[in-house]
């Protein structure tokens, strides 16, 4: 799991990214997630994204889902 933490549209936010597994069984894969903060309003929002694909690329994909992550605005 990697932290980064980044300010973007005046808000600071910070990016979750690893790898998510589930146990007694084969699945997994890759995770993104981003937590902001609104001092205005006095809020936290959380947002993630996961991503089960077994038999494709996941590089192109996880992009798209980080994009999406990114066009979220409060």
């Amino acid at each position: 799991v990697s932290l980064q933490r980044q300010t973007l549209f005046g808000k600071s936010r910070a990016f979750i990214r690893g790898v998510w597994k589930l146990k007694n069984n084969s699945m997994g894969g890759p995770f993104t997630g981003m937590v902001m903060t609104d001092s205005l309003n006095k809020k936290i929002m959380y947002a993630e994204a996961f991503l089960f694909c077994p038999d494709g690329s996941k590089r192109d994909i996880m992009r798209e889902l980080e994009a999406i992550l990114l066009s979220v605005r409060f």
